[in-house]
């Protein structure tokens, strides 16, 4: 069996995959990033979040957007560990936090170097650069 069948958890990026900031300085919703975050959710994944977002920013956008981020069984952000991505221990606070298996995850980021740290704890990991490219990624491993 390719371990890519055995993915039981997603975990996502919140910038650059789920939401942007634009010119104005006012966080934006990513509709195509939702719409992936609510397909994975419908194929049975759990879903986590792991950002470098601030407690401040992360409580003003739960309170926001409650019904984006009740999806996530799980958040961690620099607080949570004192490390910010790409440090690796952040990632194994994940890990440990959550009782998941590296190798039954798939990360979803905009950044090469947290794509990096990722795999190198045995994480399978996409490089978020558009919602096509990574929707055809996750269909050619038979994610979706």
């Amino acid at each position: 069996m390719n371990n890519e069948n055995q993915i039981k958890h997603i975990v996502f990026d919140l910038f650059g995959v789920l939401l942007t900031i634009n010119s104005d300085n006012q966080i934006i919703l990513l509709e195509e990033g939702i719409s992936l975050l609510k397909q994975c959710l419908h194929y049975g994944y759990n879903i986590f979040l792991l950002s470098n977002c601030s407690s401040s920013t992360m409580a003003t956008l739960k309170q926001k957007h409650p019904d984006i981020f009740n999806i996530f069984q799980g958040i961690v952000i620099p607080r949570d560990v004192g490390y910010k991505k790409p440090n690796i221990k952040i990632f194994e606070h994940l890990l440990e936090k959550f009782n998941l298996e590296a190798q039954e995850c798939y990360f979803i980021d905009d950044s090469i170097e947290n794509i990096l740290s990722a795999e190198l704890l045995g994480m399978h990991a996409i490089l978020y650069t558009n919602p096509e490219a990574t929707l055809k990624t996750l269909n050619d491993k038979n994610i979706l």
